[in-house]
């Protein structure tokens, strides 16, 4: 079955580095309305600036952990939405953990007025039973694999078209307004995203120092 494949324009982006939060968001200056792929690029590079200085402090699975703040539990939601589909479609997030929030992940849409995100998200969720996206990852996948097998095409031995393919391509159109709307919202919500501080990515500065401090900080609660 044809899946969808990440656009080549959207940068795989891994810093060496932490950045403090003036120089992460700062990774987005230079708008420029000739040159609207250059400006993507930058702004993706600054929220996945963002998202590293939130991880440093957390593993993926501890996305709702109570350390982390709304914003950063809403950035982090949304940003694995975004990954997730860019990379495989709505096939790969659906069929993912990922997609266990996603009735949630609406509401949060829905604050960083991502309005045709939303509209897509509903659609998406027509696709299942009472117009809402199953919280269980079986049941979404369940349900995937039956429209699946009720699809193919046994004769030529082909699989049916993703039912999701379409929306994969409006999905991709769409990317890079998502992630201006998130930088947008991290921007107006600065007091959300001040950890590590400036003095900690000044002292530790690499990934793996900051996230040795944070658990060196972890434990002496403990105790």
């Amino acid at each position: 079955m044809k899946r969808y494949q990440k656009p080549p324009t959207i940068p795989n982006v891994k810093l060496a580095n932490i950045l403090t939060l003036d120089q992460a968001l700062a990774l987005a200056d230079g708008f420029s309305i000739l040159n609207v792929s250059q400006t993507e690029q930058k702004e993706w590079e600054s929220v996945v600036a963002v998202v590293e200085r939130i991880t440093v402090r957390c593993r993926r699975s501890q996305i709702f952990s109570p350390s982390l703040s709304h914003g950063e539990q809403l950035v982090l939601s949304v940003r694995y939405m975004q990954g997730e589909i860019l990379n495989g479609g709505f096939h790969q997030y659906l069929t993912n953990s990922t997609a266990d929030d996603a009735e949630q992940l609406l509401s949060r849409l829905e604050q960083i007025k991502a309005a045709k995100m939303v509209e897509l998200f509903r659609r998406i969720a027509a696709f299942f039973p009472e117009n809402r996206i199953p919280s269980n990852r079986e049941n979404r996948t369940d349900l995937i694999k039956k429209f699946e097998e009720s699809h193919r095409d046994e004769k030529h031995n082909k699989w049916p078209v993703d039912p999701f393919e379409n929306l994969d391509n409006v999905f991709a159109l769409e990317t890079g307004n998502l992630t201006n709307l998130l930088l947008n919202f991290i921007r107006t919500h600065r007091s959300d995203f001040n950890n590590p501080s400036d003095a900690v990515v000044s002292k530790y500065k690499t990934r793996g120092r900051i996230e040795k401090y944070y658990s060196s900080v972890s434990e002496e609660t403990k105790s």
